[in-house]
């Protein structure tokens, strides 16, 4: 009889490795060492504007995808005006998106943060799964790629565009350490305890 284990483990960039040598995330994209000439300008190197214009072609196209299905649930359907608002809700939203991602690459700005960071992995059942960098005070979008190369530990550098809070590039800084394994947070029940007294 074959059985089947799902693991519930949480992601290899949340774990604490045993590895103590400082990642290399050159070869992620937007961090090579030309990158890091324009971001420590204060500006977006020609990589990373294609990616930023690529995210808001991303938006355009999910516009496009909801006011299709929109119409289609109109014309078909006969949906009711409720459904109607949600989806005006969805197309307002990436439609804000798409402005500010449009708004980033026409100005051009990057902002930095220097820290320790770790990389979190939020899954999600009804759209695409989450990756984000916890730095400073700062919790910035990163990509899959990026969540797998980054290891809990400091200093980074990161170079981020703070409209949408995306990390954009970032580098090892020299004196970069590995941060000790988090420690559980309890809750509230846990610190409950029941005596039962025998007489």
């Amino acid at each position: 009889m074959n059985a089947t284990v799902v693991s519930n483990d949480i992601g290899p960039a949340d774990r604490v490795s045993t590895d103590d040598r400082p990642p290399d995330l050159t070869s992620l994209n937007g961090f090579s060492t030309e990158d890091l000439v324009y971001n420590r300008e204060g500006r977006l190197s020609p990589n990373q504007q294609l990616e930023l214009r690529r995210a808001a072609l991303g938006k355009g196209y999910e516009i496009c995808i909801v006011v299709a299905f929109a119409i289609v649930n109109l014309v078909v359907f006969h949906a009711t005006p409720l459904f109607m608002s949600i989806m005006g809700g969805f197309v307002i939203y990436y439609a804000i998106r798409l402005v500010q991602r449009v708004g980033e690459l026409r100005e051009g700005v990057v902002d930095e943060v220097v820290g320790d960071a770790w990389a979190q992995f939020v899954p999600d059942s009804e759209g695409p799964d989450r990756y984000w960098l916890h730095i400073d005070d700062l919790k910035l979008e990163i990509s899959g790629t990026a969540y797998e190369t980054f290891r809990r530990g400091g200093p980074y550098r990161i170079y981020y565009v703070a409209t949408t809070n995306t990390a954009i590039g970032g580098e090892v800084l020299p004196d970069w350490r590995p941060l000790p394994a988090p420690t559980a947070r309890r809750h509230w029940w846990q610190s409950l305890g029941i005596s039962l007294g025998v007489e």
